[in-house]
């Protein structure tokens, strides 16, 4: 798990990378809904259980290459190297799905601990920069939270229309 630094270090890294070979990647921002009620009900205790959770949980399902941080407060973020829409779209359904793991430490049952995830696409042919592509990221997270919470909302490239899924309740 890599702090806000180390995080930013190596994404930047990546993403010149990924500059001259012309391929894809993900960066996935991950907050967590109801924290507040968590803390708020049941104490900070709880709330630091529910961090370690989604911290674990995200290490869970990452790949091998991968990149995953805590980036402060309630937000994490993934790197996903050579990953294309359909990935993306595959991992976030899965997280969401994953995400059920944290409804123990909820703060109450009227308002589930759960996820809201915005990802960022990288456009090989776009020379978006680290600090554009984290304020994509973290805005279209923003649009997941405001559409409903427990979606994920994915923006393909700067300027391009989001795409945009509600998680499917589990039985």
């Amino acid at each position: 798990m890599f702090n806000r630094r180390a995080f930013t270090e190596e994404v930047e890294r990546r993403l010149h990378a990924l500059a001259r070979s012309k391929r894809r990647a993900a960066l996935f921002y991950v907050d967590l809904d109801n924290f507040k009620k968590v803390n708020d009900i049941r104490g900070h205790q709880q709330g630091d259980e529910a961090l370690k959770a989604l911290a674990a949980m995200l290490v869970r399902t990452s790949r091998a290459g991968d990149i995953v941080a805590r980036l402060g407060g309630d937000e994490f973020a993934m790197w996903l190297e050579e990953t294309d829409m359909p990935s993306a779209q595959a991992k976030a359904d899965l997280l969401l799905g994953e995400s059920r793991v944290l409804r123990p430490y909820s703060g109450s049952d009227d308002f589930p601990l759960g996820i809201s995830i915005g990802v960022a696409m990288t456009d090989p042919a776009s020379d978006e920069k680290f600090e554009a592509l984290v304020h994509r990221a973290d805005e279209t997270m923003y649009h997941s939270k405001r559409g409903g919470k427990g979606r994920w909302v994915i923006s393909p490239g700067p300027g391009l229309p989001t795409v945009e899924r509600a998680r499917r309740e589990h039985a």
